[in-house]
């Protein structure tokens, strides 16, 4: 359940400030001073609390109290002690005489957070805005894929090959491609030597193929 306000407990009046309600704070601060908040409703005869009272007074009915738009001094001192201080709207507003913290915070959201945006400022940290910087990852792939290392039809047809030959005309029209398999990044210098083939030993220029699709998964 929500805390309840002391105005609430206390069945005290709420919402906007009546003139004659003004008038009777104005003249009891004016001669006794506000001294403890918490005292002035009962001593000054109003039915309010004295939060309501204080912040009454601070940001309405003070005599000090400044309005109008804010000149580019204050704009200007405003960011330097944001810039020191941060979000501590009082403090900000102890630095600009008659000004109210309330005030300084509603002028800082509305105009002054923008205006540094465009002046490619960061509003919270005081430094210019990092750049925004894509970077997409590279994808690794196979120089080669088995389409293009497996002869086609029409390669085999040309070359006429008989059923006792070998395809080591085939490992030779890709010995180059196999080259440069050999010193990819790719392989990490798997195929530096010696490769590995049906769990056995054999050198290079020594291997020989029955089917012409083992070469896809030579190595």
């Amino acid at each position: 359940m929500a805390k309840q306000s002391c105005c609430h407990k206390k069945r005290l009046r709420r919402g906007l400030w009546s003139p004659e309600e003004d008038e009777k704070l104005m003249n009891h601060i004016a001669m006794y001073g506000h001294g403890c908040w918490s005292s002035v409703p009962k001593l000054a005869g109003l039915e309010r609390c004295g939060k309501s009272c204080r912040l009454r007074w601070i940001n309405y009915l003070r005599p000090d109290l400044k309005r109008g738009t804010f000149s580019q001094e204050e704009e200007d001192l405003i960011i330097h002690l944001h810039s020191m201080l941060g979000n501590k709207w009082s403090q900000i507003a102890a630095q600009l005489p008659g000004r109210t913290d309330n005030e300084v915070k509603n002028f800082w959201n509305s105009y002054i957070k923008k205006k540094l945006r465009e002046r490619g400022i960061d509003p919270a940290t005081h430094k210019p805005l990092a750049e925004a910087t894509t970077t997409s990852p590279t994808a690794c792939r196979a120089v080669f894929s088995d389409a293009e290392l497996v002869p086609t039809t029409a390669a085999l047809a040309q070359d006429q090959l008989g059923p006792t030959d070998t395809i080591s005309g085939h490992v030779d029209q890709y010995a180059g491609a196999l080259g440069e398999l050999r010193w990819s990044d790719y392989f990490d210098g798997a195929l530096q030597g010696q490769c590995v083939y049906d769990s056995g030993m054999v050198d290079d220029d020594a291997v020989q193929f029955d089917d012409v699709h083992g070469l896809s998964s030579w190595c």
